[in-house]
């Protein structure tokens, strides 16, 4: 999966997350990143994958989308590249979450729409379809 480098901020490696009690199965929990306090989010069941549970050692890629600024669990960044083209996305699974297809080394790499993917995430916690507030990861 990729993400708009726009909506990029850094990648961080936290050695432990803090889990927050009650918090939605998609909240692993909240991380320090230099004295900032971050929620460390998983987005793999909206997109059909099996849930991350880890605690320690996480790998997280810094996101800034909508007003919020979240750590959304990677199992690796791979890099900074640009992209000539985006190509239609021809699968129905998760088309809403998906901006298209990243041609890459023969591969297509899904290029996720990040506000959706959390604005998703958000409606699946709060069961309404409102937008998701800082307040609402913290």
């Amino acid at each position: 999966m990729a993400v708009d480098v726009l909506v990029a901020r850094e990648v961080a490696v936290f050695a432990d997350v803090t889990r927050v009690p009650c918090a939605p199965a998609h909240l692993l929990g909240v991380a320090n990143l230099r004295g900032a306090i971050l929620p460390v989010v998983d987005v793999r069941p909206v997109l059909g994958l099996a849930a991350d549970r880890r605690g320690r050692g996480v790998t997280a890629l810094v996101v800034e989308e909508d007003g919020m600024r979240i750590a959304v669990v990677v199992e690796a960044a791979l890099g900074l590249e640009s992209f000539s083209r985006i190509l239609p996305s021809a699968s129905a699974a998760h088309g809403d979450l998906i901006h298209g297809l990243l041609p890459r080394d023969g591969e297509l790499i899904p290029l996720l729409d990040l506000s959706r993917v959390l604005h998703a995430l958000d409606s699946r916690r709060l069961g309404q379809a409102d937008a998701p507030t800082q307040e609402d990861w913290t």
